[in-house]
């Protein structure tokens, strides 16, 4: 199966919204402020919100705001590329997702735009989008389906890198921080929307002490990596 996550993301926003959930855009969380009792509050600059419990969801920023915390977390950030077309001939648009696994890639029809996305690079947080990344995209393009690729107009093609945040041993880290109230679900590498429903049933249960749906013990915040 295959989904548009922003889509997926915009109307989940919309159901928070009408439950109560209120989303502040354009801020920045720099610091988690911490004693000995537990959770206290987040700072944004001269913002600050009081807190009994913050989950920390930052993708690959979550290392970031946690080391400024004292703690320590081995995620990182690896880059993946897309490619997105807009006008793929309907007619040539494959009906399922195509997926190399040894280039670990994808062709993915979305409506009626195609992307394609894969590879990984060990870059930092350089957002430089490297030709023969894009060029790599191609190949796979013209290889699981020539007679698209012979049809769509490259130079109006959209190329993409964005920052998957990758753990050290491939798992999330889902659950309690110490001290009390500081929560953790990050760390899904290039499978955040894949698992982000489970992610989130399994944090929330955590959360309210409720029996969880499967072995929390995997996925531990507190485990070392």
């Amino acid at each position: 199966e295959s989904g548009d996550a922003h889509q997926f993301c915009e109307r989940l926003r919309e159901r928070l919204v009408e439950q109560g959930v209120r989303f502040e855009h354009g801020v920045t969380v720099d610091r988690i402020a911490i004693n000995h009792a537990g959770v206290q509050a987040v700072h944004a600059g001269q913002r600050r919100w009081s807190a009994q419990q913050v989950v920390v969801c930052a993708a690959a920023r979550s290392a970031e705001l946690l080391g400024a915390a004292g703690r320590h977390l081995s995620i990182r950030p690896v880059k993946g590329y897309s490619l997105s077309i807009d006008d793929a001939p309907a007619e040539l648009l494959p009906s399922r997702p195509i997926v190399d696994e040894g280039l670990h890639a994808a062709v993915t029809p979305l409506g009626g735009e195609i992307r394609i996305a894969g590879t990984a690079e060990f870059a930092g947080w350089d957002a430089h989008i490297d030709p023969a990344r894009i060029n790599n995209l191609w190949h796979l393009l013209e290889q699981v389906t020539p007679s698209l690729a012979a049809r769509v107009d490259r130079a109006a093609a959209r190329p993409w890198c964005g920052f998957r945040p990758m753990a050290a041993d491939g798992r999330p880290y889902i659950g309690a921080l110490e001290p009390r109230g500081l929560y953790l679900n990050a760390g899904h590498g290039h499978l955040g929307w894949t698992q982000c429903v489970g992610s989130a049933e399994l944090l929330a249960a955590l959360m309210e002490g409720e029996p969880p749906p499967i072995d929390p013990q995997p996925y531990s915040a507190l485990r070392r990596a």
